[in-house]
């Protein structure tokens, strides 16, 4: 088997997960799809920008670097959800204003969040939503999400998407029969610079699709999805497409279609 083919779907692995690690703890990466360097959160953004009756005015710069620092130093989303559920608290409504709605039930409403965090003296003070998330960096959906969590009585979170039992994992094996597969069909140099261009190109009566069936039915047993086969010509073929019909080709077809030939 080609090494040096695994090895780059193997490093293509661990720099995702590079890049998990570095956005969990606000530091700068490389986004996976654009390609552009995501930096981590302003320390701008942790200055109060409330007007709320608390003391959030109150809380110090070094605190509240701190505060931000010892959250982002926790090792994955699951720690992070945990920790935050253990700061959010949800209570009765103590005074409902009037609404479009007859009865209570019918408010979309029906709780009360608070917001806490931890204080220098070893206890905790209550604070607004929007210092909460400018003081720890969270995101809007994620902490959505752990207040449903919170709603339903947990108190810790666990990322689903980390132990997922339904992922499927592919291996070396999996990698050289696409790689094989591929290779069993003959290609066309480019017809423009064939000297200077590596590109070739496959026969225009085939697509990914033609492709990932034929593979199937060469590798019955195999676990590959279509998505992988796709991930992996990509990947290790890159000077490798589908050769585009002639145009007389064409003209003639239309000319049968319309039975004028």
């Amino acid at each position: 088997m080609n090494t040096e083919n695994i090895h780059i779907l193997q490093n293509g692995k661990k720099r995702r997960n590079d890049q998990t690690k570095k956005r969990i703890s606000r530091k700068s990466y490389v986004n996976r799809k654009s390609n552009n360097t995501i930096q981590e959160i302003p320390t701008s953004l942790l200055e109060p920008t409330c007007k709320c009756k608390y003391d959030c005015k109150n809380i110090s710069w070094d605190w509240k670097l701190k505060l931000f620092n010892d959250y982002h130093r926790l090792a994955n989303d699951s720690e992070q959800g945990t920790y935050i559920l253990g700061l959010i608290q949800v209570t009765e409504i103590n005074r409902r204003r009037h609404g479009q709605y007859s009865h209570p039930s019918h408010s979309h409403k029906q709780c009360t969040i608070k917001y806490s965090i931890p204080n220098d003296e070893g206890g905790v003070s209550q604070v607004c939503k929007t210092t909460f998330q400018n003081i720890l960096g969270v995101k809007h959906r994620f902490l959505q999400t752990l207040q449903s969590k919170k709603k339903q009585g947990l108190s810790v979170y666990k990322d689903a998407r980390s132990d997922n039992p339904k992922r499927k994992s592919f291996n070396n094996e999996n990698i050289q029969q696409i790689i094989d597969h591929y290779n069993s069909f003959p290609k066309n140099a480019s017809h423009y610079g064939r000297s200077k261009s590596k590109k070739e190109y496959l026969n225009p009566d085939l697509n990914y699709s033609r492709l990932f069936f034929a593979f199937k039915n060469q590798y019955p047993d195999s676990k590959v999805s279509y998505a992988y086969y796709k991930k992996v010509f990509k990947k290790q073929f890159s000077q490798l497409s589908f050769q585009r019909p002639r145009l007389q080709n064409k003209i003639i077809e239309i000319y049968k279609a319309t039975n004028i030939v």
